[in-house]
């Protein structure tokens, strides 16, 4: 019977333009959007894939629009609290959980289940 790899999943696409479209506020290397992983083939790494995998984890459990939902409204609240765009993404529970566990390869393999609750500020 065929396993869910979590380690594998997602389409990766390989589109630079797509990735400095999005750079509104930073420099955007590569970016989930279920089921698709569009990165900058410039930037693309196993670890940066293994980042954007655990997005695709999250997404998953949040129903996809449940992920986007409180990912704006965390980052929005950072904001507006009158931190800098870029430090308001990294304290967006979702990057914490990801930018934490992207060298190890076996993290997704082990995660728990909405295991981004534990990074929420």
């Amino acid at each position: 019977m065929p396993t869910h790899d979590p380690t594998s999943s997602g389409y990766v696409i390989r589109l630079g333009i797509l990735t400095r479209l999005v750079s509104w506020f930073f420099p955007v290397a590569a970016i989930t959007l279920w089921p698709f992983i569009v990165v900058n083939p410039a930037h693309e790494t196993p670890r940066l894939l293994r980042h954007e995998r655990i997005h695709l984890a999250q997404q998953r459990e949040l129903w996809v629009l449940g992920f986007y939902a409180i990912y704006v409204w965390e980052w929005l609240g950072h904001l507006f609290s009158g931190l800098a765009a870029d430090f308001s993404y990294r304290l967006i529970s979702f990057e914490r959980e990801a930018y934490a566990h992207e060298d190890d390869e076996d993290y997704l393999l082990t995660r728990e289940s909405h295991s981004w609750r534990k990074w929420r500020v």
